[in-house]
């Protein structure tokens, strides 16, 4: 009796000696004449197919290595790629007497704001005239059975363009061009009140600035010019809202042009709908001198009718 060279089962001499089917695991046993030992060879190719296993789990290994690796360089990639296009958040810090404002730049700063309300009602109204098709009752056709004329545009046609302007300081000018504008800023709820659209404020001819040391300042003279708005914002809502206190949060971007994008305005502690939309109103009417890439604002203010 003998061992058969494959599966080890119990076989008889005579197989192992002349060859044949082993009964166990049906392996053909070469007999003793066969040139070398069967089980040699099954054990070398068992050998050499476990060895191709091993390479191919270490390159699949070494593959999905390589492509964390590049998402992960292509997110730091992409991130900073975003930041280059525009700069970094410019976090500003006011305090009380930042709101030191005289009674004359008050009421300029009144005035302000009471023409760039007009302007974006006026422009309100030119939208919705935009969309009418057919008369209605007050309209007017011009000349005998002419192209209808809504009693809107009549309006507009009566308007000086002075109402419909603004300096670079937030004042009005005369015969300045008329910027568009769309919807006043939402009804205030979870989230902040924010402010969409394009300005009103009039661009003006000024060379770009490229510094951050130079944005930085261009930024905080633009804020102290316009905080008599702000200030207005406040006594106005203090009229119907006497405990109105607290701290509001700002947050705009600065285009490349000057004007502001991205606005909302947030209390901390307290909600008024009304001071926010005028604030976020204010803030999108403003005009900076143009940068060479956005830059992005925020701060807070605190409000204190004892202050």
């Amino acid at each position: 009796m003998g061992q058969c060279p494959f599966c080890k089962g119990q076989v008889s001499a005579e197989l192992l000696r002349d060859g044949g089917a082993c009964p166990h695991c049906l392996n053909d046993i070469p007999g003793e004449d066969a040139a070398t030992d069967p089980g040699v060879a099954l054990r070398a190719k068992e050998a050499a197919a476990n060895a191709a296993a091993q390479r191919k789990r270490k390159i699949t290994s070494i593959a999905l290595a390589a492509a964390v690796l590049l998402s992960i360089a292509g997110g730091i990639g992409y991130t900073e790629y975003q930041r280059s296009l525009q700069y970094a958040v410019l976090e500003l810090s006011f305090e009380n007497e930042f709101f030191v404002v005289s009674a004359d730049e008050l009421a300029q700063a009144e005035a302000e704001v009471k023409a760039q309300e007009e302007a974006e009602r006026i422009a309100a109204l030119a939208a919705n005239t935009a969309a009418s098709k057919k008369p209605r009752n007050g309209g007017r056709t011009s000349g005998g059975g002419g192209e209808y004329r809504p009693p809107e545009e009549d309006a507009l046609a009566n308007l000086d363009d002075d109402r419909l302007s603004t300096n670079n300081d937030g004042g009005t000018s005369g015969g300045a061009p008329v910027a568009q504008t769309t919807m006043a800023p939402l009804n205030v709820g979870a989230g902040p009140t924010i402010a969409t659209g394009p300005s009103t404020a009039v661009k003006r001819d000024l060379p770009t600035l490229t510094s951050q040391a130079e944005i930085d300042k261009m930024v905080k003279t633009a804020m102290k010019r316009n905080m008599g708005q702000i200030k207005y914002c406040y006594e106005s809502a203090l009229r119907t809202t006497p405990n109105l206190a607290g701290r509001w949060t700002f947050n705009f971007t600065i285009n490349t042009d000057g004007t502001t994008a991205n606005i909302s305005v947030k209390g901390d502690t307290m909600r008024d709908s009304n001071f926010e939309a005028c604030l976020a109103g204010r803030v999108r009417n403003w005009a900076f001198q143009p940068i060479n890439k956005p830059q992005p604002v925020t701060f807070s203010l605190p409000f204190d009718s004892a202050g």
